[in-house]
């Protein structure tokens, strides 16, 4: 039904109509102590609302549809504070209405398959460091342009969205009640992102670069299987998936129009004498990044009991491995390894009412950066200032409320 359409297209299939409507409050803590500098943590609160509905056509088909927020990052520092270079304020968005449609080809067999549309949502401003982009360009004649206060500017993104499309596949086998074993396929999705470049070489100068960026957001493919088996009046629940972020590390991007404005009267005669104020001056210029993704492999295992027609409760967790090494760890992109452990209870008050009501506990183990990429003294590494050496510290709770109506 409606719960499972997340997991698999094969949940469409349901015996009766069903909505479903899932509010979860998930409170967050960070703290990041950098070598040299104090503890900044933060702690925030995030609703995460998702619907979904299954539709039975007939005896062999089902219709699901549901519309989520799988992945969201939002933050913001001090635009004086050691984490400036990482993040004074930005988001990243996945807004992702999904169309499933199920057939059952027998009573052991069934096979469903999805339409996925995501929509990126892209905002960013940190403080750059134009003294590490010379150093980058220049060698070691510049290293001590690094952190010099003169060469201190701020890059931002703005506006950046776009839409793009994916697919999914899965499979379900019952080959004899309560036995469920369940597979799929959810495939890349990639959103074409559009939005403003706008650079600040120095705080100092009142000019700023500014181009038009077309790239790229890319979310990774995902295999997932779940087994089911019965033990007594329990139901042991087995899930493992593969997420390949690894695919996603690279990003590229191109700035078309680039162009020098300035809000100066002086600079910005200067700069038109000299034709740079004109997007023909400086072309296009293609970019990509690095972001030290790798693919994970996650799984867990819950118990559920039925205890009657009204009630049930589940209890259980699940591991997942961080998908960022340890080294592209940094304020801006803090992950952990941890643990996800869940207790959840669901009551029925009348065949066409379901309440449920669940809490997620995520343990997560601090990291102690020592090998950043971001530390200038790197010789091999992305020269930047400062580091992004340190310990960094993360923890998460999910209160979920959900009401399923079954017509």
């Amino acid at each position: 039904g409606a719960y499972g359409l997340t997991y698999t297209p094969t949940a469409a299939l349901s015996d009766v109509p069903e909505i479903l409507l899932d509010v979860a409050l998930i409170r967050s803590y960070f703290g990041v102590q950098l070598d040299g500098q104090d503890l900044i943590d933060r702690n925030g609160l995030s609703p995460l609302p998702f619907i979904a509905a299954t539709l039975p056509i007939g005896e062999r088909l089902g219709l699901g549809l549901q519309l989520g927020l799988p992945f969201g990052r939002t933050g913001e520092s001090a635009e004086d504070g050691p984490l400036r270079r990482w993040s004074i304020s930005g988001n990243i968005l996945l807004i992702e209405p999904r169309l499933s449609l199920a057939f059952r080809a027998n009573d052991k067999w069934a096979f469903g398959t999805a339409f996925r549309v995501g929509f990126s949502q892209f905002n960013s401003r940190v403080a750059m460091d134009t003294g590490s982009t010379m150093y980058q360009l220049l060698g070691s004649p510049a290293d001590e342009l690094i952190g010099d206060p003169l060469f201190e500017g701020e890059r931002s993104i703005q506006g950046g969205e776009g839409y793009g499309f994916g697919y999914s596949f899965g499979l379900q086998f019952t080959p004899v009640e309560r036995v469920v074993f369940v597979a799929s396929h959810h495939s890349s999705l990639s959103t074409p992102l559009t939005g403003l470049l706008e650079m600040i070489p120095s705080k100092d100068l009142a000019l700023k670069i500014q181009a038009d960026l077309v790239g790229q957001w890319r979310y990774p493919q995902e295999i997932h299987a779940g087994l089911s088996v019965p033990a007594g009046p329990l139901d042991i629940h087995a899930h493992a998936e593969f997420i390949g972020w690894g695919s996603t590390t690279s990003t590229l991007a191109t700035l078309n129009d680039a162009r020098v404005v300035s809000d100066d009267v002086f600079l910005a005669g200067i700069l038109g004498a000299y034709g740079l104020d004109d997007p023909a001056a400086l072309g296009t210029f293609e970019t990509s990044s690095e972001s030290g993704m790798q693919n994970i492999l996650t799984g867990g295992l819950h118990l559920s009991w039925q205890m009657n027609d009204q009630w049930m409760f589940l209890a259980g967790a699940s591991y997942t491995p961080g998908a960022i090494r340890e080294e592209w760890i940094s304020p801006a992109n803090i992950d952990m390894d941890g643990m996800d452990y869940r207790v959840a209870t669901k009551w029925t008050p009348s065949k066409h009412l379901e309440l449920g009501l669940s809490l997620d506990v995520w343990d997560m183990v601090p990291r102690n950066v020592t090998n950043s990429i971001a530390d200038p003294m790197n010789p091999p590494g992305l020269p930047n200032s400062p580091s992004a050496n340190g310990t960094y510290q993360l923890a998460m709770q999910r209160l979920g409320l959900s009401t399923r109506f079954r017509f």
